[in-house]
């Protein structure tokens, strides 16, 4: 848990500019913003602050995230590992044990955390043109939100996010994976930081653009604010899918999927080697 708390705060100091422009990009129904010309209206808006735009929560909500994250995963791994399996199917290294891990925590972080995310995705859209701005802090935003748009609000865009696990169902087995295929390789299971670099970005990178289009459904969903233009989506995912694909083509579902990938990249690489150290680290002095 210590070691996923770590891990994830750091990685969020590096990438929430990145964070700020993918968001912007994908809440932004309009079909002409690139990526240029998006860093050039956040920068006008009101300069460098405005990249760390939600890094607030952000922050706090990295805190149970990747702690809940990583120590749910490590948990049903071993449990999973420890099942008697007549069936040879959850064997050592399975890719099965890998999958049904990362979807258990994944869905499990997913539903705790879903507020702050939100929560985040309305601090920086707020600052988009025309907006009024009606959050002033965390608290002040939770309390906006449930008193005028009830509770339920607190948890839009959960159900893009819970799709969303199938992003984790496939990067985590492939990390698991390509961490075994180096281990085999050095004929240890001690991993260079190349090579759980490698493992981390690799399987993050093909994981992202597998399951990417859950994350535009969830920034407009949580978007939906009483001022926002994304406010006509009612919740229904499909309709939701068929009308940015009428109104904007199926480019519109991978807007921002490029800088998002300068985002989580490095993202993931600073988190999971962080974690494999602070992890090994703590092992060391027997507290993990």
């Amino acid at each position: 848990m210590f070691s996923g708390c770590g891990a994830g705060v750091m990685a969020s100091l590096f990438t929430t500019p990145l964070d700020v422009i993918k968001t912007t990009m994908q809440v932004d129904n309009q079909n002409h913003k690139t990526i240029v010309g998006t860093v050039k209206k956040i920068f006008a808006r009101g300069g460098l602050k405005n990249f760390y735009l939600g890094l607030k929560p952000t922050l706090i909500g990295q805190i149970p995230s990747w702690a809940v994250y990583f120590s749910t995963y490590q948990y049903f791994k071993e449990l999973f590992s420890a099942k008697n399996d007549v069936h040879n199917i959850l064997t050592k290294d399975s890719p099965f044990i890998y999958m049904g891990s990362a979807i258990i925590a994944g869905a499990t972080t997913s539903t705790l955390t879903n507020p702050i995310w939100l929560i985040k995705t309305r601090f920086i859209t707020q600052e988009m043109d025309g907006r009024q701005k009606r959050y002033r802090g965390v608290f002040h935003s939770i309390s906006s939100i449930y008193h005028e748009e009830g509770f339920r609000a607190l948890y839009k865009g959960l159900g893009p996010s819970l799709l969303g696990v199938l992003h984790v169902g496939v990067q985590f087995p492939l990390y698991e994976k390509f961490k075994v295929y180096f281990a085999h390789q050095n004929k240890s299971d001690e991993l260079t930081v190349v090579q759980i670099m490698a493992a981390s970005s690799l399987s993050k990178i093909i994981a992202s653009i597998v399951a990417y289009p859950h994350e535009v459904l969830r920034s407009r969903l949580q978007d939906s604010s009483p001022d926002s233009p994304n406010r006509t989506y009612q919740g229904n995912l499909v309709q939701m899918v068929k009308q940015i694909i009428r109104e904007e083509g199926w480019r519109g579902l991978y807007k921002g999927m490029g800088v998002n990938l300068l985002r989580v990249t490095p993202s993931c690489v600073i988190t999971f080697t962080s974690y494999e150290f602070i992890k090994k680290y703590l092992t060391q002095l027997e507290i993990f």
